[in-house]
């Protein structure tokens, strides 16, 4: 909740300011960002195209293989 507070305010106000008024280290803030980033859709594409060859080879093909595909 912290984080989400200082996220939506960071443009108004310095992080390190509410970091340090919130009791919230700055890395943890930073931390937050980077893992509540929403997935890459090509990435998302990407494995589901991976997951449909695996599931159609019955788990037989290797990633050289996949890649010929």
């Amino acid at each position: 909740m912290k984080y989400s507070f200082i996220a939506q305010n960071k443009k108004a106000w310095p992080i390190d300011v509410m970091c340090q008024l919130l009791g919230v280290t700055r890395s943890g803030f930073y931390n937050y960002l980077k893992c509540n980033k929403p997935p890459d859709p090509l990435h998302v594409e990407m494995l589901d195209w991976v997951k449909k060859l695996a599931e159609s080879s019955h788990y037989t093909y290797g990633s050289r293989r996949m890649k010929k595909h």
